[in-house]
């Protein structure tokens, strides 16, 4: 290992929860992942991450709906 820390920051983690679980914010942070993401403390690998993670959100919607129920994670 190359000594890093590779668990998810507190910040990382509330803005992948709410990416899930709040469709007004994963539609501004699809549109500008930048203004979003202003007000949390975030590293440049951390928002590189996240602009990924956005991206592919783009392409693979259904895997990031926010339905609920046993089969929501797979968008059912």
């Amino acid at each position: 290992m190359d000594g890093k820390n590779h668990g998810l920051s507190g910040s990382v983690a509330q803005i992948v929860k709410r990416l899930f679980t709040d469709d007004t914010f994963k539609e501004d942070a699809l549109a500008n992942p930048e203004l979003a993401f202003e007000g949390y403390g975030l590293d440049d690998e951390e928002r590189q991450a996240l602009k990924s993670l956005m991206g592919n959100m783009g392409r693979h919607d259904s895997l990031f709906l926010t339905r609920t129920g046993p089969a929501a994670f797979w968008g059912a």
